[in-house]
């Protein structure tokens, strides 16, 4: 206990004294990792849902139609985004925090109605393959927004030295999670899974705020 709690305070320590553009991209490539990490319990519970005999829609029509309906709810979800930051109604700091709490509401309260649903009814299919459309949309909606705010912050050169490594660090966690759905699943189901997504999108708003915070603080909050 007493080395984890050292390796704890030498890492708050080590984040406290870097430059406030450095604290920022930090909190924000670690909200996006947890994003991103999330990402993977949500997709893995709503596709086995979908494609479930019992929750799903079976026909070997119903996938590629979902998948086809994918891209224009993405492009509206960017489109209520982009009116968001035109309209100037908190800026990009609240555009990404009113997106992130839409994804957190929608995942949860898909949950709460499929276990209110009867198992197998048209009610409780329509419910997953709405899920299933969402859960592949939102994820673009999301790090086009927080991948917006680094690329703002850094410079070029900063960007072509550490996008890779950013990137990495999510492919990373990803990896991780993904590795960790068996086990969950069989311990806190495919629901449980999706909503494991709501809680690492929860913990990822703190992180992406204090990162806009800084920004405005310290004069490169990315606001046009």
């Amino acid at each position: 206990n007493n080395k984890n709690n050292s390796i704890t305070s030498i890492t708050k320590n080590m984040i406290s004294s870097s430059p406030p553009r450095v604290r920022a991209c930090t909190y924000m490539a670690s909200a996006m990792a947890l994003h991103f990490g999330g990402y993977e319990f949500a997709r893995s519970g709503a596709l086995a849902l979908f494609t479930s005999s019992d929750t799903g829609l079976v026909h070997p029509s119903a996938y590629p139609l979902a998948m086809g309906l994918v891209t224009p709810v993405s492009l509206i979800l960017l489109y209520w985004y982009g009116l968001m930051v035109k309209n100037k109604s908190g800026g990009p700091r609240q555009a990404l925090r009113r997106t992130t709490l839409l994804a957190i509401s929608m995942l949860t309260m898909s949950i709460v109605l499929l276990q209110l649903s009867t198992n197998g009814s048209m009610i409780q299919k329509g419910i997953v393959a709405l899920l299933f459309i969402f859960q592949n949309s939102y994820a673009h909606l999301l790090y086009s927004q927080q991948w917006s705010f680094l690329g703002s912050v850094m410079t070029p050169t900063e960007g072509a030295k550490w996008f890779s490594s950013i990137a990495g660090l999510s492919s990373l966690v990803c990896t991780i999670t993904a590795t960790c759905v068996p086990t969950l699943a069989s311990t806190v189901g495919l629901k449980g899974l999706i909503l494991g997504t709501s809680l690492t999108l929860t913990l990822s708003m703190p992180l992406a705020d204090r990162a806009y915070a800084l920004g405005e603080k310290y004069g490169f909050d990315p606001t046009p």
